[in-house]
């Protein structure tokens, strides 16, 4: 049954990514991997938005499955951030790589701090 959870979580979530991908495939002007960056920042806001609602009640043990491992963890890659900065930088591109790098960590951690702390408000309230 487990992974019925995370087969499920993850097909939702890798559809919802690559959606977003086709999204900005389209309007796509510069080797800057904007679709990687846009599903990371929302996935880390939305990670601890819903993070921060479920635990006060508690999660349980089906529901993380299905949310935070197979969910968020399909919706989010580290993977392909890990690619889009070595090919940014394969490209020469050294300072789109280090804008890349640091947006979506410093983002993507200050977003999820965001979502924890607006969760466990919206529960508390």
């Amino acid at each position: 049954m487990k992974f019925l959870y995370l087969i499920l979580g993850g097909s939702l979530g890798t559809i919802l990514r690559y959606s977003i991908y086709l999204l900005y495939s389209k309007r796509a002007l510069s080797g800057f991997p904007y679709g990687s960056l846009t599903v990371n920042l929302i996935g880390s806001l939305l990670i601890g938005l819903t993070y921060g609602l479920l635990s006060k009640s508690g999660i349980s043990s089906p529901l993380r499955l299905f949310l935070f491992v197979g969910f968020f963890g399909s919706f989010t890659t580290f993977s392909t951030f890990s690619m889009d900065n070595i090919q940014l930088i394969q490209e020469g591109n050294i300072r789109a790589a280090i804008i890349y790098f640091l947006s979506s960590n410093i983002l993507g951690i200050g977003l999820c701090a965001i979502g924890l702390i607006t969760g466990q408000y919206l529960i508390n309230k």
